[in-house]
């Protein structure tokens, strides 16, 4: 099966898709509608790492990984991105483990119902890279 690699990115503002650089062949540019995109309404800067001392753990499949902690986290920032006045058609989870996905989703369900609306999804980088023949660039 014939597959392409993406050559230009239309989602992520640079300091968040310069992350991914190192999963592809060839560099991955950004789209001019991703560059002067506003600023988070309540948030000092665009991107953070959060450091903590709570493990994974495998769902009951042994497929997939959960992290309970980072799933309340996560839901709590998107929650306080509703208070700052944001749509939950604005705001998107980007997850890479589906466990962690249904974490997320059974809690908006049974818990938080009124971030019901936010899309929850997995998103794999590895899955997103293929290779391609470099001459189809030109």
């Amino acid at each position: 099966m014939p597959s392409v690699q993406l050559c230009v990115q239309h989602r992520s503002i640079p300091i968040i898709s310069s992350l991914t650089h190192h999963f592809y062949d060839i560099p991955i540019l950004n789209h001019e509608s991703v560059l002067n995109r506003p600023s988070i309404i309540g948030v000092t800067h665009p991107l953070y790492f959060i450091n903590h001392g709570n493990f994974e753990e495998n769902v009951a499949d042994g497929a997939s990984k959960r992290n309970p902690y980072e799933s309340n986290y996560i839901l709590q920032l998107a929650n306080y991105l509703i208070n700052q006045g944001y749509e939950k058609s604005e705001i998107t989870i980007l997850t890479t483990y589906m466990g962690q996905r249904q974490q997320i989703q059974k809690t908006i369900n049974q818990v938080l119902k009124h971030l019901k609306g936010i899309q929850v999804t997995v998103r794999s980088f590895l899955k997103l890279c293929s290779k391609m023949n470099k001459k189809s660039l030109f």
